[in-house]
């Protein structure tokens, strides 16, 4: 697949109105479809420079009307796609041209018209050229002044932000010699690749490639080509490089490509012939998607004093197959939607001079009698010639329609054979044929009908032969689903699976009952200028190109809007035999053009087809446009090379089409303050009438803000942000929203641009540019913490306030107030501190922080402690402002409860009278349970566990009594107070008796240990005796874990002997008791330990043993051992030895306490109290 170009025949460049006159015209492309041109005009006051600023629509140009640049000679101009103009010329003075000035001039685009800058002159020499690229890199060549001289000179500059070209120096120079010749031309891409063409000091056109430098190009070595004058040459980005040039008054063009990366060249069209003229100039899109190219009439030619400019554009792709190229637009639309290249009279071409006989020539009555038939058949042959291209180039060239007129041959032995004729024989249709199956086997997805009618001779005709050689020959691609209206099948059905030709055949009496019973032939759809039929073809007949272009933009209007006829554009004009007509008009100039036969517009139909074939496109981008909704399915036309039908027709297909894009932006809220999110919603609309493809929105924003939203597929570079929006069909719209936040006070700027592939007639509405005003504003937060929800009355609580400053920006001013709610009585504020500032005094439980100035993102801390006085609620309120703006004031205020819980620690305690009893004598226990705040207790419940073995004689005040279980229930009992309880009982039995007491209520006891209390008294019986007892440690210094042992003895003082004798000993749970030995009687231990967590203020043990398990809370309470002593002797005595190991370090007191079943004369001395410290020392285990 190869790309080329297809300028066809020109069309005179219109300014206000007339012809525009001129000579040495350049000319620039963007891919935009923006076109600059140049020219000379000689006036009064010298040679002036004229320009004009152009947009391609369709295969024509919209020109304005040209505007007055300057004075001089030899213009060159270059344009980018963003819109940079740069020209070169010879600067005009009154020395003689040799010494001439070289000047140059930097132009931006500015809507429909250039706004210029200074012209500067840069050097000094004759026929200078400019290029450009996006980069705003420049390179200009031209020829040295002197004209004894033919050195060639290049220089690279850079145009810079005033619009002035800086020219970068390599060695101390600015211009560099690089070669010799004539008529230097130059052009460079986006990637840096630069070709240059000349012509040799032999007359043959040479070119050379380089790639630019820094300050030079590397120029690879000049290559010949062929001979030629004033050649021009551009290149596209993808490598595509055109070359034009003139030789003996025709213009001439080649096609090739160059690589970016090794510069290497392929040229695969070579130089063919497409107009008359001279000094042609050439230019291509940077993205490749049009060429142009401008020239000058031939003023050697008798007749012309002041040359005419014309011009031509040329869509730049492989025509042999631009139905695969463009095949995903294509395949969704019908037939009736589809716009075709048509050849009429498709082999008329390499026409023999014998002459058929049959209608369609040149009538008999016309033909003098005088001419013989051999001379006839030569006069007639311009006439009857309709293409210059074979029925292969045709294909090759694009064209998908053919109108195929046979002529049936006899031969020897009863052999037909088919030609195409017209007047005169033409093209072997079997030979058509052959190169039809051929470019449907090796193409996929092109679909080519062919109308076959006008068989000659009509009566003899065989029209089974001619259909079997068809279907013979295109067996495999005829498209033959009986199934479908071939107006309603799309380009998809046809051609998905392949590329398919439609075969359509003159349906009369004789043809009939063949084409019904052949598949994949088709009845052709009627007569020419039939109404009724499926394809409208209808020519005008005529010989007057205005005539013809009314009569078909009347039929267009009449027929091309209906959906279900195909509507044929027959943009042919007709050869007019007539006396009449030959005296005036088209057929006069034709017959009788001073053109030599051999010229490229010649004579005959070629001729007349000329000016039809230049104004085609003019036609169309005129007629066929976003302004109605006519359809054009076939353009029909002779010598289809010069028409550019391939071009049109893909033009009209909406391959490449006019759209005109909008875009409305709006920004909510219109004012916004800084740190607040700013939305900006972008609709762009294709306003039609056709799709648009390439479709992207460009959205900048001037000023300082952070990007919280943006839609999928954006690309963001800093502020700019760039979406491919892909295809817009027409009437679509595509809203895209963006949300962003300022930073920073001032004027926000944001301007949406939108582009798209196709030319927009409408470019004012495609940018917009939205201002917003940013206020100042500082968001502000406060919050607050205090590690718990919850604290005890009296226990210390500390708030942490924190205010931030989320910016954006500063705050002055900052104040925070703090205050107190709820149950505040004798709450007491111990301190305030904060980070920065100061805060002011206390007053009523309030006060205020003045913090002052605080940037973006800085933070300040307030802490403070307070003691809750009361139970209850205690809310704390802090509120944080400024002098600045406030975007989210809802985050001013922090509050925070935190719940007061009352606190009541409840001790009780018991005394028994008397400690020994007798049998049946009264005991009285006196309690006292004190409530020793802070808090008043309340639900208090008092429970005292009698022993077994007593009778309860009176409880004050009164208490529930259950077994041996009293119980006195308060519902309050105010901090400080107590309340008293008395228990009267009488021991029905002898020996030892303990009572215990406890007390609860509602609130949190701060100290278990002191809830509790245990007493014991003794009975005994009425018998007397008077037992004592001693106590003993056996070390005066007592260590922590070293083991001691205690020593008690008893003795029996008379007057009787003792029974029942036991010694109670109270030993510290502190201490492990290791060994108990008497040699009296038994001894058994009994322990009570009572387990507390730590807030108990319980005493902690010590573990002296390795695998102790870790440390126990314990309470201190008493462990008892209880020696079984049995009957003692008046004057014996007993003696008990205990072993205990010390587990704490502290006082201790234990003491040992005897009794017996006798009444004791001296109770006194019944008990003995032993008291140690134990020492702490530095191997005991923690």
């Amino acid at each position: 697949m190869h790309n080329d170009v297809e300028f066809g025949l020109s069309a005179e460049i219109i300014n206000a109105g007339e012809a525009e006159k001129g000579k040495d015209s350049s000319v620039a492309i963007n891919n935009k479809r923006k076109i600059v041109e140049i020219h000379e005009e000689e006036s009064v006051l010298g040679w002036e420079l004229w320009y004009h600023l152009g947009q391609t629509q369709q295969m024509d140009v919209s020109w304005r009307i040209s505007k007055n640049l300057c004075n001089g000679y030899n213009p060159s101009v270059a344009l980018n796609d963003i819109g940079i103009v740069v020209e070169v010329h010879e600067a005009y003075d009154d020395v003689p041209p040799e010494d001439y000035d070289l000047s140059y001039t930097v132009g931006k685009i500015e809507g429909n018209t250039i706004q210029w800058y200074e012209e500067r002159e840069y050097d000094r020499g004759i026929t200078p050229s400019i290029a450009l690229n996006n980069w705003n890199w420049c390179i200009e060549v031209h020829k040295t002044q002197s004209s004894f001289s033919n050195k060639l000179w290049y220089r690279v500059g850079w145009v810079d932000e005033d619009y002035s070209i800086y020219w970068k120096k390599s060695e101390g120079e600015d211009s560099h010699h690089y070669d010799y010749g004539d008529s230097p031309q130059v052009a460079i891409n986006n990637k840096g690749t630069v070709v240059e063409v000349h012509v040799s000091p032999g007359g043959e056109i040479h070119y050379k490639v380089g790639k630019i430098g820094e300050n030079k190009i590397d120029w690879r070595d000049a290559v010949g080509l062929f001979e030629g004058e004033h050649p021009s040459i551009a290149i596209a980005d993808n490598g595509v490089v055109i070359i034009t040039f003139h030789k003996d008054g025709n213009l001439y063009k080649r096609v090739g490509s160059i690589d970016n990366e090794s510069l290497s060249v392929s040229w695969f069209v070579f130089s063919s012939q497409f107009d008359t003229g001279v000094n042609c100039s050439v230019a291509v899109a940077s993205d490749a998607s049009m060429a142009i190219q401008t020239h000058q009439s031939d003023p050697l030619i008798p007749g012309i004093v002041h040359p005419h400019l014309w011009f031509s554009t040329s869509l730049v792709l492989d025509r042999e197959r631009w139905m695969e190229k463009y095949y995903n637009t294509l395949r969704t639309k019908k037939l009736y939607q589809v716009t075709l290249p048509g050849s009429h009279d498709c082999g008329a071409y390499q026409m023999e001079t014998n002459r058929t006989g049959c209608p369609g020539g040149v009538p008999e009555d016309k033909i003098p009698s005088y001419i013989p038939g051999a001379l006839l058949g030569e006069l007639i042959k311009p006439f009857a010639e309709t293409q210059n291209l074979t029925f292969e180039q045709q294909l090759t060239h694009g064209a998908r329609y053919f109108d195929l007129r046979p002529y049936q041959k006899e031969g020897t032995n009863e052999t037909v054979t088919f030609y195409a004729y017209h007047d005169l024989i033409g093209a072997d249709i079997s030979v058509m044929l052959d190169k039809l199956a051929i470019f449907l086997q090796n193409t996929t997805h092109e679909l080519v009908i062919l109308a076959i009618s006008h068989f000659c001779p009509e009566n003899e005709f065989n029209h089974q032969e001619l259909i079997d050689l068809i279907t013979n020959k295109l067996e495999n691609y005829l498209f033959n689903d009986t199934n479908v209206n071939l107006l309603e099948t799309t380009i998809k059905q046809f051609v998905g699976q392949g590329s398919k030709v439609i075969v359509w055949y003159k349906d009369d009496a004789k043809s009939h009952n063949i084409i019904t019973d052949t598949d994949g032939i088709w009845p052709y759809p009627g007569q020419d200028c039939d109404e009724d039929g499926f394809i409208y073809d209808c020519y005008a007949n005529e010989d007057n190109y205005e005539v013809m272009v009314n009569d078909q933009k009347g039929k267009m209007k009449t027929y091309s809007r209906r959906c279900e006829k195909l509507f044929l554009l027959s943009w042919t004009l007709t050869f007019q035999p007539s006396e009449a007509s030959i005296k005036k008009g088209l057929t006069k100039e034709c017959i009788y053009n001073s053109i030599s036969n051999d010229s490229f517009i010649g004579v005959g139909l070629r001729c007349l087809s000329a000016t039809a074939n230049r104004y085609l496109g003019k036609f169309l981008a005129k007629n066929v446009n976003k302004n109605n909704n006519y359809l054009i399915n076939i353009l029909f036309v002779d010598y289809l090379r010069h028409a550019r039908v391939t071009d049109c027709a893909i033009m009209l297909n909406n391959i490449i089409r006019p759209v005109d894009l909008s875009v409305v932006k709006t920004a909510s809220p219109t004012t916004v303050i800084a740190g607040q999110q700013l939305t900006y919603t972008v609709t762009v609309t294709n306003n039609g009438p056709k799709d648009a493809t390439c479709v992207e929105l460009t959205d900048i924003i001037e000023g300082d803000v952070f990007f919280n939203t943006v839609p999928p597929d954006c690309i963001r570079t800093g502020n700019r942000n760039t979406w491919v929006i892909g295809s817009l069909a027409a009437g679509e719209s595509v809203m895209l929203i963006f949300i962003v936040t300022p930073t920073c006070p001032g004027t926000l700027i944001s301007i949406a641009t939108v582009e798209g592939k196709q030319e927009d007639p409408n470019p004012d509405n495609n940018t917009v540019t939205v201002t917003t005003n940013v206020l100042p504003a500082a968001d502000l937060s406060v919050y607050k913490d205090a590690c718990t929800t919850a604290v005890r009355v009296g226990d210390p609580l500390t708030y942490l306030v924190t205010v931030v400053n989320n910016g954006p920006s500063t705050a002055t001013g900052v104040t925070l107030s703090n205050a107190f709610d709820g149950d505040t009585t004798d709450l007491v504020i111990e301190s305030t501190e904060i980070s920065q500032g100061s805060c002011g005094a206390v007053v009523d439980q309030d006060f205020t922080c003045t913090i002052g100035t605080m940037e973006p993102h800085e933070i300040a801390q307030l802490t403070v402690m307070v003691l809750p006085g009361v139970e209850g609620t205690l809310l704390n309120m802090a509120r944080v402002t400024s002098d600045i703006h406030d975007p989210m004031p809802e985050n001013n205020n922090a509050n925070l409860i935190i719940s007061v819980e009352p606190m009541a620690d409840l001790s009780v305690v018991q005394t028994v009278t008397p400690l020994i009893g007798f049998l049946g004598k009264e005991i009285q226990y006196d309690i006292t349970v004190t409530n020793n705040g802070p808090s008043d207790a309340s639900g208090l419940i008092v429970e005292d566990t009698l022993p077994a073995g007593i009778t309860v004689k009176s409880v004050v005040p009164y208490g529930l009594v259950s077994g041996n279980m009293v119980t006195w229930m308060y519902p309050s009992l105010p901090s400080g107070s107590s309340e008293k309880m008395t228990v009267t009982l009488t021991p029905n039995e002898i020996g030892l008796f303990k009572n215990s007491v406890s007390v609860n209520a509602n609130e949190t006891d701060p100290n278990l240990c002191n809830n509790s209390s245990i007493t014991q008294f003794f009975v005994r019986s009425v018998t007397e005796t008077d037992l004592s007892v001693t106590k003993s440690h056996s070390s005066e210094t007592v260590i922590v874990c070293k083991p001691i042992t205690f020593t008690i003895v008893v003795t029996n003082n008379g007057p009787e002997a003792a029974t029942g004798v036991t010694l109670y000993e109270q030993i510290p749970s502190s201490m492990e008791v290791l060994s108990v030995n008497t040699r009296e009687g038994g001894c058994a231990t009994k322990q009570d330990k009572y387990e507390y967590t730590e807030e108990y203020r319980c005493y902690e043990n010590i573990c002296c043993d390795d695998d102790c398990g870790g440390h126990k809370k314990m309470c201190q309470q008493l462990q008892e051992i209880v020696c079984y002593l049995d009957s003692l002797a008046v004057g014996a005595n007993a003696t008990v030895e205990i072993v205990a190991r010390p587990e704490m370090e502290g006082d201790f007191t234990n003491t040992a306490f005897v009794t017996a079943n006798q009444i004791e004369l001296n109770p006194s001395d019944n008990i003995s109290t032993d008291t140690l410290t134990v020492h702490p020392t530095s191997t005991k285990n923690k």
